[in-house]
């Protein structure tokens, strides 16, 4: 009889193991990231935020405007220059900053500490 060879996801003993996923902490705060079009730095911004957000378990909602045509959208949140990450409607960072420092400032913004 001739053995199968059955790859790591498909192992029964691990399949429960691999489907595990981890719900997003429920937050008092809220964290928006503001981002334009066409943006480069937006489009790195809202990759470094969606890998922080899900490393640390929560949730970040991303908002596309255009700050020249909805001045006022932009200026109830804040928003000066985009790519803007906001919790609670105070401005945390504009731009984009390396991994671990983005890590840092929302743990610290949204007191996960």
């Amino acid at each position: 009889m001739r053995s199968r060879e059955i790859p790591l996801c498909e192992n029964p003993r691990r399949r429960s193991e691999s489907k595990r996923v981890s719900k997003p902490v429920e937050l008092k705060a809220r964290a928006v990231l503001f981002v334009g079009e066409p943006c480069v730095s937006c489009d790195e911004a809202v990759q470094l935020w969606r890998e922080v957000a899900h490393d640390l378990g929560v949730r970040i909602d991303v908002k596309t405007i255009d700050i020249s045509t909805h001045a006022a959208q932009a200026g109830d949140a804040t928003v000066t220059a985009l790519p803007t990450l906001l919790v609670d409607g105070a401005p945390v960072i504009v731009g984009v900053p390396e991994s671990d420092s983005a890590r840092a400032l929302l743990r610290q913004a949204l007191d996960l500490d």
